[in-house]
């Protein structure tokens, strides 16, 4: 009858609908690197700092966890090959059994702020969201020897790094960018991509990055958009900075910090861990939580303005409880820079209630840390030695350069037009 033929007619048009919608977005599952670590007589259980992704790797499509960092552009994986300290227990990329990958063995060390590593560029076969997306002949750094110098990574259960910040623009750093990769390709509707983390600290809490469209269901209201900007006197051009359109406030006070001739910055970073506040002039108004919790209501809310939204980061936001032995205690997740004096180059150095925490009861030194302390006193983002300069702020620095981890994004859920080169902040939605 014409009635049943209707509704065969809207229940296809249905399908169909649902099929693109289904097809235009892919969706990552984001795990805490959740650790449960014992050092000395110290048993630490640590949540919610940093997310992997599971990405297939290979012909043979081996699961390689990999954290998911905003703030650096490329992938690389812990070998088979890796025999460092800082590989045990891991995941190891068994490259060897994949008939895709090749490799000419050429050299590629990198350089992050709490690491590095050194590798060989390869080329194999990277599939996203088990089979949706997949990049055939895609060049990342298999790392044999990898080095973190402060405590606490190493044991994070991550095997490696994929960056979502924007590359350079020489043919190599295109090459090593997945999204880049991705969107030449064609395989996206739209170049896009959202994050939504969880708020609540339990182990059973799961993230999702969507690839090629946001999901709408994981925020409320609108989505205040903004356009990424390069912050001047650096070298670093590939992050995702932000312009202030005001100044930082602190309990709802403004301390006058940004203006018109000094500018503050935003760097969304999924990699980051914690709160980075490069700004003299919002140390003063830090107060650390106690480690017993009961200064907790006593702590400042701090409120950043982008694009006239204010945008509060309340205790609950920065602070991370741990348990140890079995009792929860409370730490700041928020760092402060060393700071060097205005026109010079700056390098930085961090440190946060959270970290010094973690290494001053950590029963023995890292085994690496002398070898490797220079690494701290680089920035974040990678410094390889294929001819990259040191990533450094040169000249004045800015009023303020603000870090925001995962943790904020769990409390703002986080779009990426990469296309138009905007940034998005909607109030998330938790179950």
């Amino acid at each position: 009858s014409c009635v049943n033929m209707r509704s065969l007619f809207a229940f296809i048009v249905l399908l169909l609908f649902s099929l693109a919608c289904y097809a235009s977005q892919h969706t990552l599952k984001l795990h805490p690197t959740v650790s449960f670590l014992t050092w000395g007589n110290f048993n630490f259980t640590v949540l919610n700092i940093e997310y992997a992704a599971l990405l297939q790797m290979g012909s043979q499509r081996q699961s390689i966890p990999l954290m998911v960092d905003t703030g650096s552009p490329l992938l690389y994986a812990y070998s088979v090959n890796c025999t460092s300290p800082d590989c045990a227990g891991h995941v190891l990329y068994n490259y060897k059994q994949s008939s895709t990958w090749s490799s000419d063995l050429v050299p590629y060390d990198a350089t992050y702020f709490a690491g590095g590593f050194k590798s060989v560029l390869a080329e194999d076969t990277i599939t996203v969201d088990d089979g949706g997306l997949k990049v055939d002949n895609f060049t990342y750094a298999n790392a044999y020897d990898v080095f973190w110098t402060q405590r606490g990574f190493q044991d994070f259960a991550f095997s490696g790094i994929v960056g979502f910040c924007m590359p350079h623009l020489d043919v190599q750093s295109q090459e090593m960018s997945l999204f880049t990769q991705l969107t030449k390709y064609g395989s996206l509707d739209k170049n896009v991509f959202g994050f939504y983390f969880p708020f609540n600290i339990d182990v059973d809490d799961v993230g999702e990055m969507t690839i090629g469209d946001l999901d709408a269901s994981r925020y409320t209201g609108d989505i205040n958009w903004f356009p990424v900007e390069t912050m001047p006197n650096t070298t670093d051009q590939y992050a995702w900075f932000v312009t202030l359109a005001s100044d930082t406030k602190v309990n709802n006070q403004s301390i006058n910090v940004c203006s018109a001739t000094a500018a503050c910055y935003v760097l969304f970073d999924t990699g980051g861990g914690g709160y980075n506040l490069l700004s003299p002039n919002l140390a003063p108004h830090i107060m650390y939580a106690q480690p017993d919790c009961s200064n907790i209501g006593d702590l400042p809310t701090f409120t950043i303005t982008i694009n006239n939204v204010d945008y509060d980061i309340t205790p609950v936001d920065y602070v991370i409880k741990l348990v140890v032995n079995g009792t929860t205690q409370c730490h700041s997740n928020v760092y402060f820079p060393a700071i060097a004096p205005a026109n010079t180059t700056s390098t930085f150095t961090s440190s946060s209630s959270f970290y010094d925490y973690l290494n001053e009861h950590d029963s023995y030194p890292h085994p690496r840390l002398q070898q490797y302390s220079d690494f701290i006193s680089r920035h974040h983002h990678p410094r390889t030695t294929n001819g990259d300069e040191d990533i450094a702020i040169e000249g004045p620095l800015p009023a303020a350069l603000l870090t925001l981890p995962a943790r904020f994004m769990a409390k703002y859920y986080t779009a990426i037009d990469w296309e138009n080169k905007k940034i998005g902040l909607a109030t998330a939605k938790h179950n």
